[in-house]
């Protein structure tokens, strides 16, 4: 059973999120919330909708939506009119998680190193390319 690849994937995933929860911790923040937060920020304003965010990490609407009310009440993003559709709503970081925004990119670098630094360069690679691979389906 521990030699099965959704296993191992399952686990390596938890223990991402346990490193990730400890350092981000003194930013108030979660694994789950930096990611979403740092998509965000990666892309450009006005262009978030929750959908996308669903989609792109494969989580509920109800998940996300507690993700994203805990980002506003931390100050971190705000909900806006979307300046294409007047139905629907964007996200945009605010200015608070933009003075953090270097910091808060160099973290998530820093996270990737300490959860891979048993591996080369080429086996970081490969890695990235096999799971790339796999989650295109």
């Amino acid at each position: 059973m521990k030699d099965s690849i959704a296993v191992m994937i399952k686990v390596l995933g938890e223990e991402f999120d346990k490193l990730s929860n400890r350092v981000l911790n003194q930013y108030d923040l979660t694994a789950s919330q930096f990611k979403v937060l740092k998509f965000i920020m990666l892309k450009p304003e006005f262009s978030v909708r929750q959908i996308d965010i669903e989609n792109y990490f494969s989580m509920s609407n109800p998940t996300v939506t507690g993700i994203i009310q805990n980002l506003e009440k931390k100050g971190l993003i705000e909900r806006v009119e979307n300046p294409e559709d007047k139905r629907s709503k964007v996200m945009r970081v605010t200015d608070k998680t933009r003075d953090m925004e270097e910091e808060l990119l160099q973290i998530g670098s820093e996270l990737e190193d300490m959860f891979t630094q048993k591996l080369t360069a080429e086996e970081k690679y490969i890695l990235k390319t096999i799971l790339k691979k796999m989650a295109a389906g």
